[in-house]
């Protein structure tokens, strides 16, 4: 019996350790996170614009190329808060699918795998477009979109994190 109970445990807790791994790694965009201060997020990425309109911008290379970090943020009462981080990029090299495919696996390794993917090639006809890709995964209160479409020329790549927010129509009156 206490065997049993013993390996019961361990098999919970590397089920726990297993689990909680993907929670753990770095996100491969930025280390701000949504629901922090503006304050908070300039201590991480000092390099981030005077807030104007609700919106900071800073450049941040990621997956070998240039982009621009946007941070959006939106508050009621007090201090606003991040409710959503994106960081695009236009690749003109050619390179433009290789930033996608290294930042997939950098984002499925912290996220998992998506839960709506596809990955689309050769659709040019009238569009002028050459390849296009784009992954979704949904959480509880924030989502992780990522796209990316090439043109003839160019092409680009964006990650977006969006935090879902609720307005209690009550507190506003």
């Amino acid at each position: 019996m206490k065997k049993g109970i013993v390996l019961i445990f361990v098999l919970t807790m590397s089920l726990v350790m297993l689990c909680s791994c993907g929670k753990n790694k770095e996100d491969p965009i930025t280390k701000v996170a949504l629901g922090m201060s503006y304050e908070e997020a300039v201590k991480i990425e000092p390099e981030l614009t005077e807030l104007a309109e609700n919106h900071s911008k800073c450049s941040k290379t990621c997956a070998g190329a240039e982009g621009i970090l946007t941070l959006s943020l939106f508050g009621l009462n007090g201090d606003p808060e991040v409710t959503s981080i994106k960081w695009d990029t236009r690749p003109t090299d050619g390179n433009g699918k290789k930033v996608y495919d290294d930042l997939f696996s950098a984002l499925k390794s912290c996220y998992g795998k998506p839960g709506v993917s596809s990955d689309k090639k050769d659709i040019e006809s009238a569009t002028g477009i050459y390849d296009s890709a784009q992954a979704r995964w949904e959480f509880e209160d924030f989502t992780v979109s990522f796209s990316y479409i090439e043109y003839h020329e160019s092409g680009m790549c964006q990650v977006l994190y969006h935090k879902d927010i609720v307005l209690d129509l009550n507190k506003l009156k």
